[in-house]
């Protein structure tokens, strides 16, 4: 339930608010203004008098075999995203980034996961406490990836938790000549401010709906777009070049290290991920008495944009940018692997 208090209560009672459908199918996408609905009239027995049902049977899915049986859409009907879609994330529909905690293998085991058409092989290693956690990325496709989790000696996993979040893209915005997005957002709605290279600026925003209404423009360049366009200083690239210098929240030396890229949907949870120089993508965990390790390495990584309440963007420039509607599940374990078992032992 949404409360509303003051002058928008008053507007509300007095107005009433109109009603919107996103109507998302094989066909295409459409929004379907019902206005404003009546006041409902109640009888005796409190049931709504002043209602209307209608059907509409012009669907081919009524037809298909999968329809027939399950009576959901078939996954087939997806569009797949391509292969490298880590690096155009804006082309996915839906995809999920988890953590996957595996409990009660020995210390210094190598545990892996296969993701054969979703990226490639991913390995870490068991903490002193048993525990191998691993970060993983999965894009929603209309086939079976047979992706599997193992152990290297092939034994038994024992306990498995996972954790993460799932992103849909509710919204595509074009933006030609953009040089920065910033992502603001809460429960219902997203708001994005562009900066272009001419100095102007706009801010779009986003209904939970996937409705995108034009906020606010601006034209003429501000202080800060002036200085994002203007010409870097040599000592500013040099400072820029790969090195090992540490992120401050994840205090470890690694040569060659370019950034550390968190898991996203998951910024605060005890695992990260330092892309270096190379190419290479290694698994950084936080143990719980503080120190960082270099658990083990995955094939490649997102680099996106932060979560800002329930959105999230595909990247924070260019000419286009995809926005997520982002919803958790699960709850991410500590290094101890202390939740998962809890959890094990309440099945």
């Amino acid at each position: 339930m949404v409360e509303f208090n003051g002058i928008v209560s008053q507007s509300l009672a007095k107005n009433g608010q109109p009603v919107e459908l996103l109507v998302q199918m094989s066909r295409g996408v459409r929004v379907v203004n019902l206005g404003v609905p009546p006041d409902p009239k109640v009888d005796s027995k409190g049931d709504v008098e002043n209602y209307g049902v209608t059907e509409i049977n012009n669907c081919p899915s009524a037809v298909d075999p999968w329809y027939q049986v399950f009576g959901t859409f078939n996954p087939l009907w997806n569009v797949d995203p391509p292969e490298s879609w880590v690096d155009t994330v804006d082309q996915v529909a839906v995809f999920q980034s988890i953590l996957i905690t595996v409990v009660g293998v020995e210390t210094g085991e190598l545990v892996t996961f296969n993701q054969a058409i979703d990226g490639g092989l991913s390995v870490v290693t068991a903490n002193a406490a048993g525990v191998a956690v691993i970060p993983a990325l999965l894009a929603v496709r209309s086939v079976n990836e047979n992706a599997a989790l193992t152990r290297a000696n092939r034994t038994a996993l024992g306990n498995v938790g996972t954790a993460g979040a799932i992103f849909q893209r509710v919204a595509m915005l074009q933006t030609p000549g953009a040089i920065s997005h910033q992502l603001s957002g809460d429960s219902f709605s997203a708001t994005i401010t562009t900066t272009f290279a001419n100095g102007a600026t706009q801010v779009m925003s986003v209904s939970d709906l996937g409705v995108v209404q034009l906020s606010a423009a601006q034209v003429g360049a501000s202080a800060s777009a002036q200085a994002a366009i203007r010409p870097r200083s040599p000592a500013a690239d040099a400072s820029a070049s790969p090195s090992a210098t540490v992120d401050p929240q994840w205090p470890i030396q690694i040569p060659g290290l370019v950034k550390v890229l968190p898991v996203p949907g998951l910024q605060n949870a005890p695992v990260a991920i330092a892309e270096l120089s190379d190419g290479t993508n290694l698994v950084l965990s936080r143990e719980p008495d503080g120190c960082v390790r270099m658990a083990g390495m995955v094939p490649r990584w997102l680099d996106m944009p932060a979560v800002s309440g329930r959105w999230a963007i595909s990247s924070s420039t260019g000419n286009r940018v995809a926005v997520f509607a982002v919803r958790p599940f699960g709850s991410p374990k500590c290094c101890c692997g202390c939740h998962t078992a809890e959890q094990a032992a309440r099945r």
